[in-house]
């Protein structure tokens, strides 16, 4: 899945944009514009697809087995197998065009652990509750629409107020809301399937833990700074 990601990334920024930006508009963009344009293109297709997997789920349960956490769902592996190659096509694209700051240090450690999360989660592993923290990207979903806007220089003010009030309200409802509350049940089955369960590996669910809990650490720290304008979402939250 890495590999088709890449792949895709090399057609749309050598191949697709500069043509439709050449022949479809009059806009010129640079080399590194048009990369960072079809990045935030791949984070939002990806996004879509997340989104569109955690409703369904949320909606229409795949696994209705009485161990939901080691059936298997083709459902849930085809959306974790995206997740997995697209978080680690991330975390190489944010070593490879990102200079290396505080500001990039924390998508990278977020993409390093989703990908960590995400294979293991092909075992497998958690084919409920991964499908459901994917809604997640629904927040990034809007992060993502909003650059690519300001990339092409076509954002209007309806275009900043969604910034400035759906998004911290949609990150609100799926990462607050409902990722805490969910969190909460998750750590609860992981701690019990280590103490009363027979676990496939105790280091994987210790890791899943860990990073459900920094994730969590992470949304209530961002929400916060959103709210009090420390750092606006654009600038902290580049997470894809």
């Amino acid at each position: 899945m890495i590999m088709l990601i890449s792949f895709l990334h090399l057609v749309l920024s050598f191949v697709i944009l500069p043509s439709i930006l050449t022949f479809l508009t009059d806009k010129k963009l640079t080399l590194s514009s048009t990369n960072r344009l079809a990045i935030k293109i791949i984070g939002l297709i990806f996004d879509t697809v997340a989104v569109v997997g955690a409703l369904k789920e949320y909606t229409h349960p795949s696994l209705s087995s009485s161990d939901p956490l080691y059936t298997f769902s083709t459902h849930s592996q085809f959306h974790f197998s995206v997740a997995c190659g697209y978080f680690a096509w991330a975390t190489f694209t944010t070593l490879f065009f990102s200079r290396i700051s505080p500001k990039n240090f924390v998508p990278l450690i977020h993409h390093i652990c989703a990908t960590g999360i995400y294979w293991i989660t092909l075992h497998p592993f958690c084919h409920h509750y991964g499908n459901l923290f994917l809604l997640f990207q629904a927040s990034t979903w809007l992060l993502d629409f909003y650059s690519i806007q300001k990339i092409l220089n076509t954002h209007t003010n309806l275009t900043t107020v969604i910034l400035t009030y759906v998004h911290p309200l949609t990150f609100f409802i799926v990462r607050l809301c409902i990722g805490i509350p969910l969190s909460v049940k998750f750590i609860k089955d992981m701690l019990l399937l280590l103490v009363l369960g027979n676990p496939h590996a105790s280091h994987e669910i210790v890791f899943v833990v860990a990073g459900n809990v920094m994730m969590n650490v992470w949304n209530i720290h961002f929400f916060i700074s959103m709210l009090l304008h420390v750092k606006g979402p654009l600038k902290w939250f580049y997470i894809a």
